[in-house]
């Protein structure tokens, strides 16, 4: 009878198969047939041991091993029972490769009567089957996206592939302090997807992503942390953008007073006159400090080409542009009315530099948006970029994104198209649509499967983007 005991070892028991001789003075112990049970998947030594009904019959066990499923038996071991203390023998045995082993044995009894050995071609039925598992998984590959931070935690979307033949398991770790703590996902699959929100720290400028993947034997193997850049806090950015801007005084030319009421002060700078003199005296004290900031470059005016052909029909009529620092009320309306009507006849360069002035106004947020938008529209991607790099982080709206992200994927570089596509927020009213671009920006990488998740998502929907989701995936 094959078996276990409750500590984990291994038994087995001789097949006494050889009929009793009629005068024989004590029968032959008996063998019960084993129950079916599924194959243990082991590492390392393995204790194989004879369990028998009369181990005082017994004079010496030998022990026979296949690794092919019966086909052949090789000898692996023999032990001599002590008639005076009849302990079961037992075979350490250490499998030379991987794989299915069978194990059996045959008993020699101590009146001569011996146990033949197994046939080959043949498996016993109470043959211990046991598969030999000493090499650990292989992790081959960790992926990582940024779905959203926060100001204290950063979620993750983490996919992962391994290899192992015996798999029980793979737990995923992501770390948002600098891998002081992990926090840790289970999963059940050699690959798949999860999502997983750590705590984040004000010092942490990266998640760190660990993948461990175990197998049945007891292997186990991890991943090196991988480190994905957390982006900056546009809120950082803008307070630092704002503290390091010069006194209102430096920005507004004298000669423009009606301007300065409306320039909200810095903080550390001395308050502008209202009638547009010089900065009080309080902050011409420290020169040192005026210094240290780079002046602004002077605007220029606005440049005649800026005005519309004569030959060209505009539905309203472009107005004379006044060259100033800000551009607000009627004056910013009509530049970005202007920049409108210009595009829509296709008369792009002097729509875009109407566009470039109105990123210092109070449509700016507005014109930003439509100036990547043209510029994608008429094929120029690189400036796409150029434009987008030289926006202020307030200024990069969800329009600003999703139009920065489409040239990146026209210009072949996915990774960071996903990059800034991250940053929008599910709130947004073009998440959607950049999760489309994700999903574009994952075929580019070669991640078919990750895209198709995202279409088939995505194609629940009503709108022009379940649309193209459904035209993306085939259906």
């Amino acid at each position: 009878m094959l078996r276990t005991t409750t500590s984990a070892t291994l038994l087995l028991c001789a097949a006494i198969g050889g009929a009793a001789e009629p005068s024989a003075p004590a029968p032959v112990p008996a063998t019960t047939p084993a129950p079916a049970v599924a194959p243990r998947v082991v590492a390392g030594t393995q204790p194989i041991r004879f369990s028998g009904p009369d181990l005082a019959q017994v004079a010496k066990v030998r022990f026979f091993a296949s690794n092919n499923q019966g086909m052949t038996w090789t000898p692996a071991g023999e032990q001599v029972v002590d008639a005076a203390n009849p302990v079961a023998p037992q075979l350490d045995f250490k499998a030379p490769s991987d794989g299915t082993w069978a194990f059996v044995t045959t008993a020699v009894l101590r009146d001569g009567r011996t146990e033949p050995e197994p046939t080959p071609g043949k498996l016993p039925l109470n043959a211990l089957i046991t598969v030999v598992d000493n090499t650990p998984p292989q992790v081959t590959d960790v992926q990582a996206t940024i779905d959203s931070t926060g100001p204290t935690s950063v979620t993750v979307g983490v996919t992962w592939t391994g290899v192992e033949a015996n798999p029980s398991g793979a737990s995923i770790e992501v770390s948002g302090d600098g891998g002081r703590t992990f926090v840790a996902a289970p999963s059940t699959g050699l690959s798949g997807y999860v999502k997983l929100t750590a705590p984040r720290t004000a010092d942490a400028d990266a998640v760190l992503i660990k993948v461990t993947i175990r197998d049945l034997a007891g292997n186990s193997a991890s991943s090196a942390p991988k480190r994905i850049p957390l982006p900056k806090d546009p809120e950082q950015n803008l307070a630092s953008a704002v503290a390091a801007l010069p006194s209102a005084a430096e920005i507004i030319p004298p000669e423009r007073p009606d301007v300065v009421a409306d320039v909200p002060a810095v903080a550390g700078s001395a308050p502008a006159s209202g009638s547009g003199s010089a900065p009080a005296p309080a902050a011409q004290a420290n020169p040192a400090a005026v210094a240290s900031t780079p002046a602004p470059a002077k605007p220029s005016a606005v440049p005649a080409s800026l005005a519309p052909s004569p030959f060209i029909k505009v539905p309203r009529a472009p107005g004379a542009v006044p060259a100033a620092v800000f551009l607000r009320g009627q004056a910013a309306v009509d530049v970005l009315a202007d920049a409108r009507a210009l595009a829509a006849i296709s008369e792009t360069a002097p729509a875009l530099e109407r566009y470039v002035l109105l990123r210092n106004s109070e449509v700016a947020a507005e014109a930003a948006g439509e100036e990547l938008l043209l510029r994608n529209v008429s094929g120029d991607a690189a400036a796409t970029i150029v434009a987008y790099g030289e926006l202020t982080p307030e200024l990069r709206t969800d329009t600003v994104r999703i139009e920065a992200a489409r040239a990146r994927l026209v210009l072949g570089a996915p990774d960071e198209a996903i990059q800034i596509l991250g940053r929008l927020p599910r709130s947004s009213p073009r998440f959607r649509e950049g999760m489309l671009l994700i999903g574009v920006a994952r075929e580019a990488q070669g991640r078919r499967g990750e895209a198709t998740k995202i279409y088939e998502h995505l194609a629940g929907g009503d709108d022009a983007v379940a649309a193209e989701a459904k035209a993306r995936n085939g259906k």
